[in-house]
């Protein structure tokens, strides 16, 4: 019986010795376990981290995307402002130049006033009642009254004068047709002007404020002879050929 007794210790020893083998197998997997969740676990905070960082360079992308577009935006829309001002001054060119085309037309078909002694301009010739005008008197009139325009350029004679005229203006060396076109684009527009801007001048230019070239002031020379307006007569050739003479 003591033997048995022995046997059976001796084998219960051995199977909690076992037992304890088997214990400290499983503390060590534990621990072994516990380090992996622990290394897996950083890695999870170290990928949210850098996911945070990418969701926060997406948003900061998203809110420049939305600044673009809010620019680009507000340039299509200067565009278009830019395109509509663009057509209206295109209108407004047209209608200017549609409208000097027709005073062009009238100064050309409009036979001479009866009633306006036509004066040569190159002398200080003036129509009956406009000696001594006023010098307020509207820049423009001069050339915008049809029965004064065409008693100044109706007929062939006319044309001969003018002709004259355009030639005088010319080679008097006061006249500057590439100043005149650069100084003046509304005139380098016009299909017919741009070619003869001296016509312009003679005809329009002079009594419109404009001067020939940097040498000479139509405003100025107007405003001592005031007469000079109000007869239609072209500050330039009067001084060509009365005021230089005279020392004017």
């Amino acid at each position: 019986a003591t033997d048995q007794l022995r046997a059976a210790e001796k084998r219960l020893k051995s199977e909690v010795q076992s037992l304890k083998s088997e214990v400290q197998n499983l503390k060590t997997e534990a621990q072994r376990t516990q380090q992996q969740l622990a290394e897996q676990t950083s890695h999870a905070r170290q990928h949210e981290h850098a996911l945070a960082e990418k969701e926060k360079a997406l948003q900061e992308l998203q809110k420049q995307v939305e600044g673009l577009r809010a620019d680009l935006q507000q340039r299509h829309q200067a565009l278009v402002d830019l395109r509509v001002q663009e057509n209206l001054l295109k209108h407004r060119l047209e209608e200017q130049t549609n409208e000097l085309v027709e005073l062009t037309r009238m100064l050309e078909d409009v036979d001479p006033s009866p009633a306006f002694e036509k004066p040569a301009l190159g002398t200080p010739a003036v129509a009956a009642g406009n000696v001594g005008g006023s010098s307020s008197s509207s820049k423009s009139a001069a050339w915008t009254k049809p029965s004064l325009a065409a008693g100044l350029f109706g007929g062939n004679k006319a044309k001969r004068e003018e002709r004259r005229l355009v030639h005088l203006i010319q080679s008097s060396g006061k006249f500057n047709a590439d100043w005149y076109l650069q100084n003046y684009p509304d005139v380098a527009l016009h299909p017919n002007f741009s070619r003869q801007p001296v016509v312009h001048y003679l005809k329009f230019g002079a009594f419109e404020g404009r001067d020939p070239g940097p040498d000479f002031s139509s405003d100025d020379y107007l405003d001592a002879h005031p007469q000079l307006r109000a007869a239609g007569i072209n500050p330039l050739v009067h001084f060509l050929t009365e005021g230089r003479g005279n020392g004017r």
